[in-house]
């Protein structure tokens, strides 16, 4: 389970690779000389807030816009983990019960109004941008789906969850605001500490996992509603950010000109090494019926499709690949 969400992250982000050996291109007259990706998903998306994004549908479109400590590296069977924010592994105390881990420097939110010290120009990311995110796990109006991530194994974790479920709802905002979780600690700009009861193997596990990516208060801010929930309005470090969201057909997004162009990696062949994002827009549309969507990847309309099981005969040959037909 951990290594799907994840990875979906790394297989979206590099599938302009995808779209540059099969040499498909959008036929939508909008998009005419760009590259664009489009792809169905089976049902709308329910949050694009990290803090409250677990479904599978949420998780195709958000780690494009979003981005972890950590990821699964691209390609590699046996689940090794390679930092993505992090500029390195965690270093550990002898007791194992402290970790450090220190972020990459020059690394920019993408442009937002919700910015106004910047005048919405995308400011860096912090160590206080990752506390804020864990933070807002406990925070009771949020609901998050991934407390149980740090539940009883990050130091002071519970008690502040406890705080705030038993605050004055006319108080819990500065509660919220004031309150630190003794165990997670930003002590520079570019540096984590977290403090467990016990050791925990799986820490680098669960920070590869959308739920732990960073918040800009700003944004929050900006847009949450009335719960504190940021659930339609996405503000990340990733390749890609929220252009266009249609309920019930599609949601597109666009090439973050703030991305700082990681490389392919090496797995990648001849095209390791060159910047990502490959792709200029990704567009997720919302299809919940296998015949139509199939039909529409047959007609040209998505680059990416499933095989309905009645149509797998005429999809496959009698050889096993593609027929003919769906070769062209």
């Amino acid at each position: 389970m951990l290594r799907k969400i994840s990875a979906r992250s790394a297989i979206v982000t590099l599938l302009g690779i995808t779209l540059a050996l099969g040499g498909c291109t959008s036929k939508k007259k909008d998009y005419e000389g760009l590259q664009v990706l489009r792809t169905p998903i089976k049902d709308e998306v329910k949050s694009l807030d990290p803090a409250n994004a677990y479904d599978s549908v949420s998780l195709d479109v958000l780690p494009n816009i979003t981005e972890t400590l950590y990821q699964y590296e691209w390609n590699n069977n046996a689940n090794a983990l390679i930092p993505l924010l992090a500029s390195e592994m965690p270093t550990f105390s002898k007791d194992r019960l402290t970790a450090t881990i220190k972020i990459k420097k020059g690394i920019r939110f993408s442009d937002d109004a919700a910015f106004k010290a910047t005048n919405g120009k995308g400011r860096e990311l912090k160590a206080g941008d990752f506390v804020y995110a864990i933070k807002r796990l406990v925070h009771p109006g949020v609901q998050s789906n991934g407390s149980w991530i740090f539940e009883g194994r990050l130091k002071g974790f519970s008690e502040f969850q406890k705080t705030l479920r038993e605050a004055p709802k006319d108080q819990l905002a500065k509660i919220f605001e004031d309150g630190q979780i003794e165990g997670l600690k930003a002590t520079d700009d570019y540096t984590l500490t977290f403090t467990f009861v016990k050791p925990y193997p799986l820490l680098t596990h669960m920070l590869s996992m959308t739920f732990t990516a960073p918040m800009a208060s700003e944004v929050v801010a900006a847009y949450q509603d009335e719960r504190g929930q940021v659930n339609e309005k996405p503000v990340g470090t990733g390749p890609f950010v929220l252009e266009k969201w249609e309920r019930g057909h599609e949601l597109v997004l666009g090439k973050n000109t703030n991305f700082r162009g990681d490389a392919a990696p090496t797995s990648m062949g001849a095209d390791a090494g060159k910047p990502l994002p490959f792709l200029d827009k990704l567009v997720f549309q919302i299809m919940k019926e296998e015949q139509p969507m199939w039909l529409n990847f047959q007609k040209g309309e998505l680059e990416i499709g499933r095989i309905p099981k009645d149509s797998y005969s005429q999809a496959i040959g009698s050889a096993g690949g593609l027929n003919e037909e769906l070769k062209k």
